[in-house]
């Protein structure tokens, strides 16, 4: 009879250290894939959930194909005279 308990305390113990196990691994993946995102998955991530639909522009790609150097902190006029090429 204490032979059986035995043995059932001891399958209690390496499922309670299977699930622990399991429940660690969980959270460890959850934490690296949060850890790990990409700007975009960031950036779409600070967004509300009910958004529907998003846009980006690479101002980057913009102002090279414009060849347009605003500078570090371009003046209202710089940007919107960009903008006017740009819509051109």
């Amino acid at each position: 009879m204490a032979r059986k308990r035995l043995n059932s305390l001891v399958w209690v113990r390496i499922t309670m250290a299977l699930i622990l196990v399991g429940i660690l691994l969980g959270a460890g993946l959850g934490l690296w894939q949060r850890l790990h995102r990409t700007d975009l998955e960031q950036a779409l991530g600070l967004l509300p959930a009910s958004s529907l639909r998003v846009g980006f522009t690479d101002w980057d790609v913009v102002r090279q194909r414009l060849d347009a150097d605003l500078g570090d902190t371009p003046g209202r006029e710089a940007v919107e005279a960009l903008m006017l090429e740009a819509a051109a």
